[in-house]
């Protein structure tokens, strides 16, 4: 079982950085999920992943999820919204990749 860590920055704008874009995880790991700059929700398209379909994570805190021990397999395209961006948030998808 590992831990992955995925940053979202932001610093103002209409968008925050997410890093890395991209991460791949296997059931039992652990994703470590945090803010900078902003409160930040990451939605999950499937709530198998991870047993929730969103964690919200307020600035300057890190949350910690856990692999279910059957989620489905395959890449997933998670939502990342900065709530301090004013009007449509440009901040990129975070890609979750589940092995089979």
């Amino acid at each position: 079982m590992a831990t992955k860590s995925v940053t979202v920055t932001y610093s103002g704008g209409d968008a925050g950085t997410v890093s890395p874009s991209s991460i791949a995880a296997a059931a039992g790991d652990k994703v470590d999920f945090s803010a900078d700059g902003s409160k930040v929700t990451f939605t999950f398209p499937d709530d198998r992943i991870f047993g929730v379909g969103y964690v919200s994570v307020g600035d300057g805190t890190t949350e910690s999820l856990t692999v279910q021990q059957n989620p489905p397999a395959g890449t997933f395209d998670c939502d990342v919204h900065c709530h301090k961006v004013r009007g449509p948030d440009q901040t990129p998808d975070l890609e979750i990749e589940i092995g089979g």
